[in-house]
């Protein structure tokens, strides 16, 4: 079941009756506020997450993109990142902050430097 790798990460904010952070008494309670920690991003924060993760990575990695390939590249990188931010690393990601943007940022400069390997060799 998606989220059994935040059991016990469930953020104070998000469970009031958690005492120290983490809430192992209320399992399901706490894989279904996660879910909804995570999807409460919707898709206009994607937009926004997208554009402005990949706009950066433009910036840094020395490319000129357009506003559409700047949306695709932030969403793709953010999908990369998010990933191996939560399966490689364990450090969950989601909402609308400054994490998340980071690592959205991070997955398109990946996504950019691979892209750029594969097209120096094609």
């Amino acid at each position: 079941m998606f989220g059994e790798q935040f059991m016990g990460v469930i953020p104070r904010r998000l469970h009031p009756e958690a005492t120290s952070g983490q809430c192992t008494h209320y399992p399901r309670q706490a894989v279904k506020l996660w879910k909804e920690y995570i999807v409460g991003l919707g898709i206009i924060g994607w937009l926004i997450i997208g554009i402005v993760a990949g706009w950066l990575a433009e910036k840094v990695m020395g490319r000129n993109h357009g506003l559409l390939t700047n949306l695709v590249v932030g969403v793709v990188g953010a999908f990369l990142g998010g990933w191996i931010a939560g399966a490689l690393l364990g450090i969950p990601v989601g909402g609308f902050n400054i994490v998340t943007l980071i690592v959205a940022f991070g997955g398109a400069c990946l996504l950019l430097f691979l892209l750029g390997l594969v097209k120096r060799r094609g």
